[in-house]
């Protein structure tokens, strides 16, 4: 993943990556900061579907 950068033979500026919002979409939802969220959301079910794994894990090794 750290070599995928390096090796692509376009880049975005730094300004673009920091700056650049992009709200385009087929659902027509002009909020920003609804975007935003749930976008924010989609990261958070990643992180809390890992960690709940985990713990399903950790569960049936102690009642075997």
């Amino acid at each position: 993943m750290i070599l995928i950068p390096l090796v692509s033979p376009t880049r975005a500026s730094v300004e673009f990556v920091f700056t650049h919002f992009n709200a385009d979409d087929s659902y027509n939802i002009h909020s920003k900061p609804y975007i935003f969220l749930i976008g924010l959301l989609m990261a958070q079910y990643t992180l809390t579907g890992y960690d709940a794994s985990a713990h399903m894990v950790i569960a049936v090794i102690f009642l075997c």
